[in-house]
């Protein structure tokens, strides 16, 4: 915890000084995050997405252990080399059944095309 003191200084119309003080305790923490893309670059062999997918699962289970306070997974399409994650909420959904602390969120999430979000259900389904 921090004691900080932030004072504003204010002339006023007869001259005189105006003092405008406010004290606060502070917290001050720095959290850790790591963040997903799934970059796989070419040549591809059979099993590698497979392995990939597998070994990032692990990396969050060992981040959770560590003490990392958060995961983000972005979603991307037609990006051969760049990222494998189409559907990253199927990564999520396997991501919270091995892990009991870590935060998990989208980083970037696509609107569908066409309007399809007035229907309330996702574009896949």
């Amino acid at each position: 915890m921090h004691l900080v003191e932030i004072v504003w200084r204010f002339p006023s119309a007869s001259g005189a000084l105006l003092l405008l003080s406010v004290t606060a305790r502070l917290q001050t923490t720095m959290r850790f995050g790591i963040f997903y893309e799934h970059q796989l670059p070419r040549p591809w062999l059979p099993g590698d997405e497979h392995r990939l997918l597998n070994d990032a699962l692990e990396q969050v289970e060992l981040a959770d252990r560590l003490g990392i306070d958060y995961l983000w997974e972005v979603e991307h399409h037609f990006l051969e080399e760049y990222s494998h994650s189409s559907a990253p909420e199927v990564f999520l959904a396997a991501a919270s059944q091995r892990t009991s602390r870590i935060r998990l969120g989208h980083g970037i999430v696509q609107l569908p095309p066409a309007r399809a979000w007035l229907s309330g259900s996702p574009p896949w389904t």
